[in-house]
Order: structure tokens, then sequence, then C-alpha cells
């Protein structure tokens, strides 16, 4: 995750601002359920995970099952770049436990198109495509381009009606107009909320902006860009943690938690230490994964 990277983190303010307000009402009109939580990394290929997620002798061809024994959800990256096939798909879906989430991302000629219709037919691909994950099927990430202002909200609102009610699409917006509280937020947001897309939160140094605290669902779908397990890192992994358990006492039916750092390898540390932390601070009995190396690096 490059988006909003940087090397000196002098300056930077790490805290947590306060949450929108309209959080506060999405969350209130819930209907209550039993929460979920999926915290896991942006990638299973690391082969650094072996020794410290992944058993020592873990084939290459194994990673992916042995990261659906340590967590309980990955980022999809591969999807960004093409449609797999169906043999692929199957692959991936029987390689995890049940009820494992996957988070595609739609394909980069569709998601970044000035009218992301234009690309229908393989629209309509890569939904049939994602529906063989079956239950393994998380949310759909649609990143949008940066340019991507108030002007283009017509035609997200197109994309959202088409787009079928039963498979939960999340948006990443990185317009600055459509980060900051005011009308064009407002009016996306309301869209969304009609068409139950919930958004992402991304937290990452150089663009404090997409740290808008702002829900559209009872759902939180969080990006996190760490510095190799740098002490900001665990105050901010520590922060999030309380912020989690007021949205979850609030009323948050599911989130899904994504760790990016630098040594992709430490993902897999911020992961488990958030899942440790967290199980400090509720009942909710995440499955903690095995370690195979000792001293943890933070």
């Amino acid at each position: 995750m490059q988006f909003g990277r940087v090397e000196n983190l002098s300056g930077v303010d790490f805290s947590l601002p306060p949450e929108a307000p309209a959080t506060a009402r999405v969350l209130a009109a819930a209907e209550i359920a039993m929460p979920q939580v999926f915290i896991g990394c942006s990638v299973w290929s690391e082969r650094k995970y072996k020794k410290r997620v992944y058993p020592p002798k873990t084939p290459q061809n194994k990673y992916l099952a042995a990261y659906g024994n340590a967590f309980t959800t990955v980022e999809l990256n591969s999807t960004h770049y093409s449609i797999p096939s169906s043999e692929q798909i199957g692959k991936w879906r029987d390689a995890v436990p049940s009820g494992f989430h996957f988070m595609p991302k739609v394909p980069q000629y569709i998601s970044r198109r000035r009218d992301p219709l234009q690309q229908a037919e393989a629209l309509d691909m890569f939904i049939v495509r994602m529906a063989e994950l079956e239950d393994r099927l998380g949310p759909i990430l649609l990143q949008i381009p940066h340019h991507f202002g108030a002007e283009h909200i017509p035609v997200l609102e197109q994309f959202f009606q088409v787009w079928p009610v039963d498979m939960k699409l999340v948006l990443e917006v990185r317009h600055e107009e459509l980060l900051k509280p005011g009308t064009a937020q407002d009016e996306l947001f309301g869209i969304m909320e009609k068409y139950n897309i919930g958004s992402v939160i991304s937290d990452v140094a150089g663009r404090r902006d997409a740290l808008h605290m702002r829900l559209s669902t009872p759902d939180l779908l969080l990006r996190f860009n760490g510095h190799n397990m740098h002490p900001t890192d665990v105050e901010r992994l520590d922060a999030w943690t309380e912020q989690l358990v007021d949205w979850l006492n609030q009323g948050l039916h599911t989130a899904h938690i994504y760790m990016h750092q630098p040594e992709q390898e430490l993902n897999a540390d911020a992961a488990r230490y958030m899942i440790q932390h967290l199980n400090n601070r509720t009942n909710l009995g995440l499955v903690e994964p095995n370690w195979y190396s000792q001293p943890q690096l933070f």
C-alpha cells in the first residue's frame, strides 16, 4: 500500500480524530447483531511468514492453507490486475476454512475509468467469479482514482445501482473534497447509506485526511499502514483497539482490518498484536495465530 506512505515520521500527528457525527447515527440505527471481527494481512505469499506464522517446512503451494490457519481474512490483490479463472477461485476457496474472508479488489481496468460501467461485460464476469468464493467472500473493495471528486458522484451512484445487493461493496475515496466534512462528503455518504455501500478508512502517515472516521454502514473496513512496528505503530494499534471497542459497544456489526508494513513479514506481527490486545479488552475470543519464532519485535 503506497498511498500516503512517507519515510520521515517527524511532525506526523498519529492521534485518531473524533468519530464523524454521522457514524453514531448509523450505528444507532443498526439492528442488533452478533459482532464479527476479522484481522489479517495484505498478502499470504510472503516467504518470511515461514518460521513466523507458518510452520518452518511449509512449501510454497501450502502458504495459503497455512495462512488460513493463522488468520481469518486477507486482501486479494491479484484481482486488481485481472479476473481469475474459476479453477483458481476454487483452489483459493478450498485452501481456507469455512468463514474465512477474502477481500477482492475490483479490477483496475473497471475501477479506474471515468465511467466504470463502460466495462459492463468485464464487471459481470468479475461478479460471477467472486460469487464462486461462496462463504469465503468478504467485502469487495472499489478503489476509485484520486481525481474522482464531487462531479463523479452521479457515476458512482449508477455503479451502486447495478451492484448485487447480496455482495458487500466498500468504497475507498482519495479525493480531498470527499474526505473532508462538507456538502460533497454528505452527498456521497448519503448515497452510500442508501445502497448499503461501506466506507474504507485508511490510517496512513502521509494522508491523515483519509482517516475520516465516518461509517456509512454498521461495518468497519480499516487499512492500517505502519512503519515496521515502530513504537508509533503500537500506539496507533492500541488506539484503534479502543476505538473498535467503542464502536462495537455502539452496535458495529463487522470489522475487517488489514495490516500493511514496508517489510511485509511484519504484517503478521501487527495483526497478531491487535488480536491479542482486542482479546484482552473484549470477550470476542478471537483465535490467536501460532508463533514459531521468538522474541517478538515489539
